[in-house]
């Protein structure tokens, strides 16, 4: 398991993957590799080749059993090389991540997910219209892409569920926290209140190593995530210079429908994909079919 390899993160993972499309080779090809046929092949420096030479050859403790709780807990992994992988996440993003952890219903992924990318500490009034958006979006089709740890997200994912439906959950950090023991409840406890959802079954989702328990940086790569599965984006509060925006300027980059819902005609002015000639019903049924 490369995410518990020292010194492999993302850019080493995607490049052995990558590699090992190249060259025809299979995962299980990678034992018979010496250490400078590993570096050479997936440009690895000296360090990563050493390191997963190492694990390789001997697998840790700490490998097997968390390849066992990663079984026990029903957790699926996809690759960025697997059909089922989410290729809107191949074309809204430089760099997806190479693998996913993903737990509960996954095939949710391929459905189309809509995200609600707020500012901390929204309004009551933007948190209602943003709640009013959610019913829309569902009433439509959609399913929510939101996040688990902070109230903006949270309330995205209580709007769809009062009302039977289910969500995508993304997190920023190791998935094995969050359902091993858990069987399917939602991963935060205000949601749990409610009965399960009737309309099918939360998925929850996770780029890290699934025993991480988070680093600085990674609500960011959560935030990107989520906004980059979603096929449009609803935002109503936006902090100028945070970093909200920055993954909304990357939304608007790729091309991302995002769309403003907030009180007031306030959008900003590098919101191109804005239409206030679309209503939001029009704009979630013209952006729910896969491009």
């Amino acid at each position: 398991m490369a995410h518990l390899t020292p010194g492999i993160g993302n850019t080493a993972l995607s490049a052995i993957l990558n590699g090992l499309a190249v060259s025809g080779l299979i995962p299980a090809d990678l034992q018979h590799l010496t250490e400078t046929e590993l570096r050479r092949s997936f440009n690895l420096n000296q360090e990563q080749s050493t390191a997963l030479r190492k694990a390789l050859q001997a697998p840790s403790r700490e490998f097997t059993e968390v390849r066992h709780r990663l079984r026990a807990a029903r957790v699926e992994i996809l690759t960025v090389l697997d059909a089922a992988y989410p290729t809107q996440l191949v074309r809204a993003m430089a760099h997806p991540p190479a693998a996913l952890y993903l737990h509960g219903n996954v095939a949710n992924v391929q459905a189309p997910l809509v995200a609600v990318c707020n500012s901390n500490r929204p309004s009551a009034e933007v948190a209602l219209a943003s709640r009013m958006a959610i019913e829309s979006a569902v009433a439509e089709g959609y399913i929510p892409v939101t996040g688990h740890n902070r109230p903006e997200y949270q309330s995205v994912a209580l709007a769809a569920l009062r009302h039977g439906y289910p969500s995508c959950y993304v997190l920023d950090r190791g998935i094995l926290g969050y359902v091993q023991g858990r069987n399917d409840a939602p991963p935060f406890k205000a949601a749990r209140i409610w009965p399960p959802p009737i309309h099918g079954a939360d998925v929850i989702i996770s780029p890290f190593s699934p025993v991480a328990t988070g680093s600085p940086g990674w609500n960011l790569q959560r935030d990107s995530l989520i906004a980059g599965l979603a096929r449009i984006i609803l935002v109503g509060h936006l902090r100028a210079g945070g970093h909200m925006q920055r993954v909304l300027e990357d939304a608007v980059s790729s091309r991302k429908p995002v769309r403003w819902i907030g009180p007031g005609d306030r959008t900003p002015d590098w919101l191109p994909t804005s239409n206030h000639e679309e209503t939001l019903t029009e704009a979630l049924r013209n952006n729910r079919s896969a491009p």
